[in-house]
This record gives C-alpha cells, structure tokens and sequence, in this order.
C-alpha cells in the first residue's frame, strides 16, 4: 500500500489483498492476511514432516526449501466451500457435544492450512525466490562437492556377473525362473522379463496367446514340469542357443573371447581332418603302385586325380549356405540375426 495515498480515497474492500509471512529460528511459518486480519500458524498438507530454511512469496502461492535440500510450492486451501459441504458440517457437529464444537472452531482458527507439491529437480537446494506475479522462481542449490574432503571409493559393477550367476544357477525345478526352452535335446530354464528387455523377439513371443505365433521355428508347447511356459526351438543348435542366452544376460560370451574354441567347431575340425588324412592316404597308395608303373603313367594318373579333387571343391562352393553352415561364428550370427540381436550378428 502506498503510504502517501489521501485516506479519502481509499474505500473498504478495494485493490489487492495482502498476504504477510514470517518464520521464527524453530523454522515455524506464521501467517498474516488481510481477509482474515488474524495471524495464524501455517499447517502443512503433507504426508511427513518437513522443516523450512528459507521461504518466498507471491500473489498466488509459497515457495520455500527444507533443511534437507528439497523445495516445496504451496497453496491456501479453499476458503470458501460448497454449502453441501457446510450442511454436512453442522449437521455433523449437532452430534457432538457442544465442547467438542468449541474445540474444533479454536484450532481452524488458530492455523491456515496450505497443500504442499513437491518441486521437481531440487536435491540440494538452500535459497528461493520468485517474483510477485509468480511466473518465475529460482533456486539456489549448493555444490554437490561441498564438505566432501577425499574422492569416494567406488567399486567396478558387479551387474553381468551377478545376472550371469543367475543364469548358471537357474534350475528347471526352481520357483524362480518362469519360461522354458528345448532346443534339441536340451532344456534351458530363462526369465521373461530378462529376455523381453533385452530383446524385441521374445518380447512379441510372451504377448502373444500362443495360438497366433509368426514364428514357426519357434511355437509353445503345453509346460514343463514346474508349470511354467514351455518352448521349442527348431533349426537352431543347442550350443549357439546357450551361446546367445549367456550374451543375453552378461551382454558378453564364450564366443567373443579371444582363442575360444567352440564344440561344435572342434566336431567339424575333426571331420575336415579325418577327410584330409584319407586324402593324403589315397595319394601315397597311387606313389606306391606307381613303382611298378612308367613314370608317364604315374604323371597322368596324379593330374587325373588333381583335375578330379579341384571339380569337387567346385562343386562345393557351389552348394547354397554350406560354407555358412561350416563356420560355427556365420551360425552364431544367423541365431543372433534371427532372436533380434544386431549387435551380436554384425
């Protein structure tokens, strides 16, 4: 109010209402307005109990911060309430006795209620202010490295090697693990919800009802015997299959080690020798008979078998996908390709 206006000119009711805060050193927030001309002790609408640092005030609310670094808006309840909600008031109070009523009337007039919200992004804040209009607000928030006189030791993540645990662990019979997969003449227990994070296809695949699948190597098949969902994987090996799970869960595996030797490298390696060793074999039997032959019909006979050895290996790359189905990491891409796993296929 403008303390050099003519008292003439003012009239009663008009121009702005004045709303006046203080707080004591207890962190108490007292209340002063002009529609009430009574000064009251603010009651905060509020699960838990907070304490005041600092507080702001504008036309239409308070801002203020608590000692723990949190900021708060709040507003005046409602003054002025339905008159249903009046008549259900006295009709209530007509039941009790008139001390009760006396009792109740002293403490709304004694405190001003307000609802609290909490202001989002204020962890470490120690001063507020606003303008009056109450557009904008400010927060002061102190450094997150205040009092802190040596660096924090923090340990490396344990995360993949505690969720890589839980898959080495996971048992058909346990009352944890609640999906089942066959791939071949395997059985590998897995969790829904790991898969479906981490994977598109699994996802789609435990939405669906079963009845629906786009996916015909891969179809639901009643349950296991812990009752959880069963599900056959075709066309795909069992290895590469336990393969992807370990990358699912510690986002690494076997195969991405540096010398790592696969099983189902190793079968296919023995075979590829076994071959090489007959072949080599086949070679020395035509030197030895060629002993008791003329040194023209052993030449003939080693470029016949040359020419013969050279149009089979043609006729092996030219076959479709055998070179893929030979080399056990193009496999493990197709699986990884296939399950929705970019990462592991490129």
């Amino acid at each position: 109010m403008e303390y050099k206006v003519d008292p003439e000119h003012l009239e009663e009711n008009e121009g702005q209402k004045i709303c006046i805060l203080a707080m004591d050193g207890a962190g108490r927030v007292f209340c002063w307005r002009s529609v009430s001309s009574s000064l009251k002790q603010c009651r905060w609408a509020y699960p838990r109990q907070v304490y005041i640092s600092d507080i702001a005030l504008n036309r239409n609310e308070i801002l203020f911060v608590t000692q723990d670094g949190e900021g708060f808006r709040g507003k005046w309840f409602e003054e002025k309430r339905k008159i249903s909600e009046k008549k259900a008031e006295i009709l209530s109070s007509l039941h009790n006795s008139s001390a009760d009523v006396s009792c109740v009337s002293d403490i709304n007039n004694m405190y001003e209620r307000i609802r609290l919200e909490k202001l989002t992004f204020a962890h470490r804040a120690v001063s507020i202010s606003t303008d009056p209009s109450g557009c904008n607000f400010a927060i002061l928030q102190s450094d997150p490295k205040t009092s802190l006189y040596e660096i924090p030791a923090v340990s490396s993540s344990s995360f993949f090697e505690e969720f890589g645990k839980l898959l080495r662990e996971t048992d058909e019979m346990d009352s944890i693990h609640d999906v089942t997969f066959q791939v071949g003449n395997r059985i590998f227990p897995a969790h829904k919800y790991i898969l479906a994070v981490r994977s598109d296809f699994f996802q789609k695949l435990f939405l669906s009802d079963g009845t629906t699948l786009e996916f015909t190597d891969v179809y639901r098949k009643d349950e296991d015997s812990a009752g959880c969902h069963l599900f056959v994987v075709e066309k795909v090996h069992p290895d590469l299959f336990e393969y992807l799970l370990q990358f699912i869960y510690t986002d690494t595996c076997d195969f991405l080690t540096h010398g790592f030797q696969p099983r189902i490298y190793l079968n296919k390696k023995s075979e590829d020798c076994q071959g090489s060793l007959n072949s080599h074999l086949n070679k020395m039997n035509c030197h030895e008979d060629g002993g008791q032959k003329s040194t023209f019909e052993v030449s003939k006979t080693n470029q016949i078998h040359t020419i013969s050895e050279r149009q089979k290996s043609k006729h092996k790359s030219k076959k479709g996908k055998g070179v893929e189905e030979d080399d056990p990491v193009r496999m493990l891409q197709n699986v990884a390709k296939k399950f929705g796993f970019s990462n592991l296929s490129s």
